[in-house]
């Protein structure tokens, strides 16, 4: 891609010339480069055609969440140089967050014993919900942790008298609906 230095003619110029070439702006810098070529007749695989639907869903968010007042100053917040509101909800939207540790150093079985979870997102982790499995795959207890704003904790609230075995899940989400889960095994 060529890059255009200096023109004044061309500096506020963009789009395609001639079905020939296409200025396009990157960082507030023009670049010229060839005409992209497009088979109309060509199929997506299954594969494509669901990541379009994926992207419009990332649009569709980016769209309302970059104009929705709930939103929009966060993400204007959290953008950095050359990004707009929609660039960051966008992203919010493609990125799952992610469970990066679970601490059940603590555990013991007993209510009240405290079950630490580290998420993270690109954005924002709004809520983390904990599951206590048994051994055999019963579901003990499940509940919301919350935070002091950098863990999560879970206070267990049941009764689990054999630990051993036990299975820990831990889901974050973040402000799209993303769900991003990380599991242990005591």
């Amino acid at each position: 891609m060529a890059k255009i230095n200096g023109n004044l003619i061309m500096m506020k110029v963009s789009g395609m010339i001639g079905k020939q070439v296409v200025i396009k702006h990157r960082n507030d810098k023009p670049y010229i480069s060839a005409a992209p070529t497009i088979d109309e007749d060509r199929e997506p695989t299954a594969n494509q055609k669901a990541w379009q639907l994926k992207f419009k869903s990332f649009v569709d968010y980016g769209k309302v969440a970059s104009k929705a007042p709930a939103t929009r100053d966060g993400y204007m917040a959290a953008r950095k140089k050359g990004q707009s509101a929609y660039n960051v909800a966008f992203r919010d939207a493609r990125y799952a967050p992610e469970v990066t540790a679970i601490t059940a150093k603590g555990y013991t079985g007993r209510a009240g014993d405290i079950i630490y979870v580290q998420a993270k997102d690109d954005f924002m982790v709004t809520a983390v919900k904990v599951m206590i499995y048994s051994a055999s795959g019963e579901l003990i207890e499940e509940g919301n942790a919350v935070t002091d704003d950098i863990l999560w904790m879970y206070q267990a609230s049941g009764n689990n008298s054999n630990i051993e075995g036990s299975k820990i899940v831990a889901k974050a989400y973040d402000l799209p609906g993303n769900e991003g889960v990380k599991e242990v095994t005591l």
